[in-house]
Order: structure tokens, then C-alpha cells, then sequence
């Protein structure tokens, strides 16, 4: 089948055909034995007009409701006549009948000489015989019957060019081996194809030939982006068979479908490319406003509240420490934990990387038992659980490390200066992102969360790069591919030790245990970079961020074994790996079930990187609770972040911050929250790297049960008085209080006081 053919480009076969159809154009030439003997006169048939290529007529069937041409090239005496009715029981001097029509060029009588030709064509309904003879009468030898067969197989090829500009074929390509009629099939050398134009080519559209040799396929397909999205049967009872590439990656084998209708043909595209894909992000009606906890960070990515009584948050930096933040919002001189010794080196040229330590969660326990796990990009000074093939380039290494405190300082809580213990739980390679050399490698992921069962999750990216092709990815990519870690949300039980390295376990429950094509590790697949996911402790949905490439940002709902697109799709568009562009086909068929995005948003407003959020659970800000707040990072060193959130009726909108709705001078980079639910997040500035908070924009808080009022004389020798009263529209004529020279202090009952006026007179 077709799939089969583009997958194994240089596979060959031969095959032996009962029948080859007939030229539609013969050319007759004369022949002789070479003693020119009268006795073996006899036809040449030739397919060319040169006369160089040499036929056996004998070999070929001509096929009923198809149109022929005989054109005579040589004389020696022998005029060339077709003929459908026999004389007796032979050929010679037989006549043409009224049961097919022929049309002559160059001459009017039943035979052809040099320079003359016939043409006719066999009706679909013909029962009679064909024959051919010569028109003298004695040469009585020069006879002889021609194969007639039913209509057969009618096959159509619909090839695309993947190119953004116009594609000429250099040389022929010949794909006989896909046919059921038995031609040599060729897209002939100059076939020009403008850019993203399909183009239909069928079994009329080419020349006979050799039969025995497929055509190289994947020449086509990657030296010159043209591939076969479509091939057809249409064989003789009418029934339509053949298969239909449902997705802009034509590399993709589960991209083929089976049908049973022509109806498509020649229209792959509907858009090339899609530009503006999706509607202008509207403003919401939520106001908020955003508080400065501190500004003496690097390179943050989020925080991390152990809620142990002690009032401290740790927040942790892609450069490798784990900081901690007192009541007072003080940074302690002491960190939690610094790994920055054991990272690769971040930051080489440009202060941008998406290595570093990138993850840290702590144990639900963690009062308890002090553990917390972190991942982080490391030196390939070890061997890898999860490797790639062969012949790729690692970057680095991807490590979970599990962390256990021993509480050595007596303080009673775990992480201010405690001695520890590392075990590392699993490590996959990274590739060097070969379009991006100056970060290293991209996509690493590493958001983790514990999910309502205990088990930990964790993001993983695509391994990088663009399109999720080239070093480290295979035909398919990584993200359609679950036979492999990469481009994957995993579930692992964090105190098993069921998997291939006895370092931790595989919940029975995973979705693909037990299934050999897919990875038992795996909850969910089809991402790109889902850089940031959490769950949801009230509801327990999983929400998850996955960045798009260059046009569409999404967030999804996660949930278990379902495949959420890429690289097929970015956002709910269909996505082409050869160009990087985003299109629609017509009549697409979602053959895999992906999963699309709950809300979706391009470019074109400034955005550039999703960021993924939480769902509100605080207090302080009744019209979010419940809502998912997200934001996007912003165009990179522009400091202009942008801060979302996802209403009822599950629509992106921009949150308003302050009164002014002012822009943010902060790109967004990880959001957190508290053990009260309320909502952090951590951006770089131009000056300073900061943590905010999500406050409400307008506060007052007022705790007192009586009112304390000081009040003092002026000393001009006028008589000052305090007027109280419950309500304001009362202060003229409420309770007077005289103050003395040397000034009084006043305590009311609140429910005689709230409203106050100083008189002097």
C-alpha cells in the first residue's frame, strides 16, 4: 500500500502481469526475413515514430472504451487495414463494420499507407473480434488477431507539492509499482508544480514501458517535498478502492486512511497556509492587581509553599538553587538546596536557555518526611534509562532526583540548613537542537505535579528543535510516536520499584501497561512543550500548557492515553513538518481522535509562549475563584508579559491589571500558589528578576472594634470640637466633644461613631 511505499523508499519488487495494455498510439512498419524470402512477410510494430522501439504486438491487449491509433511508416506494398468482421475464418480482406467507427488522417479508404493513420475506439459493449491484414490480396500471411480485453483498473495518483515555492521535476519518476494495471507510470521530468498545488496524475496520463521496478518514492518525497496524497482504484465493476493521506504529515504511516470515493481528488489544500488562524484575545472584566513580593532573583521559575508552620515559601531558580522566603518576604541568606554545580553550563552566549533546573515539587508528605524532587538538565556523565538511536547528538541529560532532608539542625522543619540525601530516579538524553545551536537544547519540559492517586507526573518535551524533525527525532517525530518518552506527560510511583531500572514504579493503571507499540510510562502523548501543567486539587482536572512553534498557542484538559496532536496538528490546526506552517485539507477525518485544545490563541497580538497556570482556589479575589489563570511569556527580552484567564463558558480572556489596565514591564515565566490558593508568578524585568502576586486591585482592612480618636488645639485661643455620629448625613448636629488646650484623646462604641469632623471656633 501506499503508507508502505513512502515509509521504505528504496524498496523493489518485480512481478509477472497477465496482460499489458496497449500504446495508444502503434506505429506499423514492414518486415522481411533477412533473404528478403516473399514467404515471411509480416508486420513490425513499433512505439515510437522512428521506428527504433520494437513491439510484439502479440504481448498487448487493447481495452474496451479506450481509443487507438495505427499510423503507417514504411511501404514495400504491404497498406496496413483494421478490421472487426471476418472473411470466413480468416483475417485477410476482412471488412470494417458499422459496429465500431473509424476516423482516418490522410486518406479516405479502409487501409494506410505511409503518412496516414486510423483511429478508433472499442465500445464498452463491443462482443465482436479485431484483427488487422493486408490489403493485397495475395499476401495472404500478413493476418493476425489482437487481444481484446473488459475495462480494467483505472488508478489515480494525487501528488502535492510540500514546497512554499514553485517545484519542477528534474527527471521521471516512474510508480508502476503501485498500479493494478500493469504500466510503467511516470510523473515525466519537467512536470512543474506551483506552490502547495496538487496535481492528479491516472493510468491515461502515461506511456507503457518495463513493469518490473517500483519507483524510488522517498527521492521524491525529500528531495523535492512532492508527495503522493492520494492513490485510487477504480476497478471495472465501478467499486472505488485506495488510500488518502488525512494529514499534512505525509511521513506519518497512520496518517492514510482507506476509502471509497474519488470526491477528493486534487483537493488536499484547502489553505496553503493559515495565517491568522484565530480571533484577537477579548479583554475580560476581571480586575486584579499585581505586588512586588521581591526583586532579588535569577532566572526564577516558580515557588513552592511547604506549608509546615513556619510561614516560609522556597522559591526555586533555573540556575540551581532553592531559595527561601520568610514570613516577611526576606530571602534568607541560607538556600534550601543548590544543585548549580551539577548542571550543564547555562546562559553561554545570550541570557536565554531552557536547561537548567527546571522542576521541583515536594513530597505530599513533606512535613513528614522531608522529601522533594526536582528536575534538571545534568552532564551525560551517566547512563541513560531512555536513549536515543544511533547516530544522534546529545546535549545533555534530563534527571529526577529525589531529595530527602534529615532535620540535623533541630529547628523542626525540613530544608533551613539540613543535611541530605540524593537518589536519582530516571534520566533521558536530550539532543542538541541543530536550527538553534546557540541554546544547546530546547523542549526540555520538566513541570511536575502529584496527581489525586499519589502518583507524580511529569512533562516532557519533543526533544527540541523545529517541527519535531531532524536530530533525535524519527520519521514520525516524537510527539505521534509513544513508543518513546519524549513529547509525553508520564505517571511513575515514586515509592515502586516495578520499572525497567528498579528505581520507581508504573501505576497498574497507566493507560498503555501491557502494550507493546507504546510506553507503560506514559499518561497522555501528542505534545510539543508542555512546559507548565497542574492539577486542579478541587476537581481534579489536569490542566496543561503546550507550547506552540510559530502561530498557535494552547491550553488542554489532560486526560489518561488520549494523543493530543502534535506534530500533526498545532493548536486544533493541521500541521505541515516540511514547512512549518499551519493548513487545512478538505474533508479531514480526526483518524486518531486527537484531543483539541480547550482554548487556543496565534500571535498576532505580541504573544509568543504560552505559560501555564492554576486554577484560582483563593479568597481574596471572589470573581476568579474557580477560573484557570495562565498568561503568555511574551516576545523574548521585551519584558512584556500577559496574564489570562479562562471564564465559564470556557473563553480566553486578558485579565485587566489595576484600574488603568496598564501592560506588565515583566515577562512571565512560571505561575505557583500558595496553600491559601493564592496565585504567584515569577518574570524578568529590565533591571531585576522579580516574584509577584495576584492581589486584588482595591483593598481596605479595617480590624478595630472601637474607635481612638486623637485630637489637639491649635493654640490660635479658638475652641475646638470634635462632632462624632454614626452617620454622615448626621455630623452637624451628632455628639459635640470639647477638646482641651492640651489636646484629648476620644474612645467611641462603633455604634455611635464611623463619621467624625474637627471645628474650630
Amino acid at each position: 500500500m501506499l503508507k508502505k511505499v513512502i515509509l521504505f523508499s528504496i524498496f523493489v519488487f518485480f512481478k509477472t502481469f497477465a496482460f499489458i495494455e496497449a500504446p495508444s498510439t502503434i506505429y506499423v512498419g514492414n518486415g522481411m526475413n533477412s533473404l528478403g524470402a516473399y514467404n515471411y512477410e509480416y508486420y513490425e510494430f513499433f512505439s515510437d515514430s522512428s521506428g527504433n522501439n520494437t513491439i510484439n504486438i502479440n504481448d498487448y491487449t487493447f481495452i474496451k472504451g479506450n481509443t487507438y491509433t495505427f499510423t503507417k511508416l514504411s511501404s514495400n506494398y504491404h497498406p496496413f487495414v483494421i478490421a472487426d468482421s471476418k472473411s470466413g475464418s480468416s483475417w485477410h480482406l476482412a471488412s470494417q463494420t458499422s459496429a465500431i467507427n473509424y476516423e482516418f488522417v490522410n486518406t479516405s479508404a479502409p487501409a494506410i499507407n505511409p503518412n496516414q493513420s486510423v483511429t478508433f475506439t472499442i465500445p464498452l459493449n463491443y462482443s465482436g473480434e479485431l484483427g488487422y491484414y493486408c490489403q493485397i490480396i495475395y499476401h495472404t500471411r500478413m493476418q493476425n488477431s489482437l487481444n481484446i480485453s473488459e475495462p480494467q483498473p483505472v488508478d489515480f495518483f494525487e501528488v502535492t507539492n510540500f514546497k512554499l515555492t514553485q517545484n519542477t521535476i528534474n527527471e521521471d519518476y516512474n510508480l508502476s509499482g503501485y498500479f493494478t494495471s500493469p504500466k510503467s507510470l511516470t510523473i515525466p521530468a519537467g512536470t512543474t508544480f506551483a506552490a502547495g498545488e496538487t496535481k492528479i496524475f491516472d493510468s491515461n496520463s502515461f506511456t507503457a514501458g518495463n513493469n518490473s521496478e517500483l519507483g524510488f518514492i522517498g527521492d521524491l518525497v525529500s528531495s523535492n517535498r512532492l508527495i503522493i496524497t492520494e492513490y485510487l482504484t477504480v476497478e471495472s465493476t465501478g467499486t472505488i478502492t485506495g488510500e488518502r493521506l488525512n494529514a499534512l504529515d505525509a511521513l506519518n504511516n497512520d496518517h492514510f486512511i482507506s476509502v471509497s470515493s474519488t470526491n477528493d481528488l486534487g483537493l488536499f489544500f484547502v489553505e496553503q497556509s493559515i495565517v491568522d488562524p484565530l480571533p484577537d484575545i477579548p479583554q475580560g472584566d476581571i480586575i486584579v492587581e499585581i505586588e512586588e513580593i521581591t526583586d532579588r532573583l535569577t532566572h526564577p521559575i516558580g515557588l513552592i509553599d511547604p506549608n509546615d508552620g513556619s510561614g516560609r515559601k522556597f522559591v526555586f531558580q533555573q540556575t540551581g538553587e532553592i531559595k527561601t522566603l520568610d514570613v516577611n518576604n526576606n530571602l534568607s541568606s541560607t538556600d534550601v538546596l543548590d544543585i548549580s554545580d551539577e548542571l550543564v553550563d547555562l546562559f553561554p552566549v545570550i541570557p536565554y536557555d531552557e536547561r537548567g533546573l527546571l522542576g521541583v515539587i515536594l513530597h505530599p508528605s513533606f512535613t513528614n518526611n522531608g522529601i522533594l524532587y526536582y528536575f534538571a538538565s545534568v552532564p551525560t556523565n551517566s547512563a541513560a534509562d531512555f536513549t536515543f538511536s544511533e547516530n544522534v547528538n546529545i546535549d545533555h541529560h534530563s534527571v529526577l532526583v529525589e531529595v530527602t532532608f534529615t532535620d540535623s539542625n533541630l529547628s523542626s522543619y525540613f530544608g533551613d540548613g539540613d543535611t541530605f540525601t540524593q537518589r536519582e530516579i530516571l534520566r533521558l538524553e536530550q539532543p542538541v537542537a541543530e536550527s538553534f545551536p546557540i541554546i544547546g537544547s530546547n523542549h526540555n519540559s520538566g513541570s511536575m505535579s502529584f496527581d489525586t492517586n499519589g502518583y507524580l507526573m511529569i512533562s516532557i518535551g519533543d526533544a527540541g528543535d523545529a517541527n519535531d524533525t531532524g536530530n533525535g527525532h524519527g520519521l514520525i517525530g516524537n510527539g505521534q510516536d509513544p513508543s518513546n518518552i519524549w513529547g509525553s506527560i508520564i505517571r511513575i510511583d515514586v515509592n515502586g520499584f516495578n520499572s525497567t531500572n528498579g528505581e520507581y514504579g508504573i501505576p497498574s493503571d497507566n493507560p498503555f501497561v501491557n502494550d507493546s507499540e507504546k510506553l507503560d510510562e506514559i499518561y497522555a502523548y501528542g505534545f510539543r512543550n508542555p512546559w507548565t501543567f497542574s492539577l486542579d486539587p478541587s476537581s481534579g482536572i489536569i490542566y496543561s500548557a503546550d507550547s506552540g512553534q510559530d502561530l498557535v498557542q494552547e491550553v488542554n484538559i489532560v486526560e489518561k492515553g488520549e494523543n493530543y496532536g502534535w506534530r500533526t496538528k498545532e493548536g486544533s490546526f493541521l500541521f505541515d513538518p516540511q514547512t512549518g506552517l499551519i493548513g487545512s485539507i478538505n474533508n479531514f477525518t480526526n483518524i486518531n481522535n486527537y484531543i483539541d485544545p480547550l482554548v487556543e490563541y496565534d500571535h498576532d497580538q505580541g504573544y509568543a509562549n504560552v505559560i501555564g497556570g492554576h486554577v484560582y482556589r483563593g479568597e481574596s479575589i471572589p470573581s476568579l475563584i474557580g477560573s484557570y489563570v495562565c498568561g503568555d511569556y511574551g516576545a523574548i527580552f521585551s519584558n512584556s508579559g500577559s496574564l489570562f484567564y479562562i471564564d465559564a463558558s470556557n473563553t480566553l480572556k486578558r485579565i485587566q491589571i489595576g484600574v488603568d489596565n496598564r501592560a506588565l514591564t515583566t515577562d512571565v515565566r512560571g505561575f505557583s500558589f500558595d496553600s491559601d490558593g493564592e496565585l504567584y508568578f515569577v518574570g524578568n524585568g529590565a533591571a531585576s528578576a522579580s516574584l509577584f502576586k495576584i492581589v486584588p486591585y482595591a483593598r481596605a482592612q479595617l480590624t478595630f472594634d472601637q474607635a481612638s480618636v486623637s485630637v489637639r488645639v491649635d493654640g490660635n485661643g479658638k475652641v475646638l470640637k470634635l462632632i462624632n455620629s454614626s452617620k454622615l448625613n448626621n455630623l452637624f448636629n451628632g455628639n459635640t466633644n470639647i477638646v482641651s488646650e492640651s489636646g484629648d484623646n476620644f474612645v467611641f462604641p462603633m455604634e455611635e461613631s464611623g463619621f467624625f469632623k474637627a471645628v474650630a471656633e
